[in-house]
């Protein structure tokens, strides 16, 4: 890992805390994690990956299948008459 150096005329007005920051941050990979990302400033972390994502998504389709079978479970029951 190293230290990320900003762009020519990144500082062009007085440096905020975030660019304080900059100086103490650093880059790195993992070879386990493929098309992520991971911030980390002042205790906060934000991370996105696509296995992240895929997850979700795998998630959510799968709640949404368990909803259109129950619904067709309730419509495809025979309508009970009465004698």
């Amino acid at each position: 890992m190293g230290n990320l150096i900003p762009p020519p005329g990144f500082r062009a007005h007085p440096p905020t805390g975030l660019e304080r920051s900059w100086s103490q941050t650093t880059a790195g990979t993992v070879p386990d994690l493929i098309g992520g990302i991971e911030l980390i400033m002042h205790g906060q972390k934000v991370a996105w990956s696509i296995a992240d994502y895929l997850a979700s998504l795998e998630k959510d389709v799968n709640e949404l299948l368990k909803v259109r079978q129950k619904t067709e479970a309730v419509n495809s029951k025979p309508e009970e008459h009465g004698s």
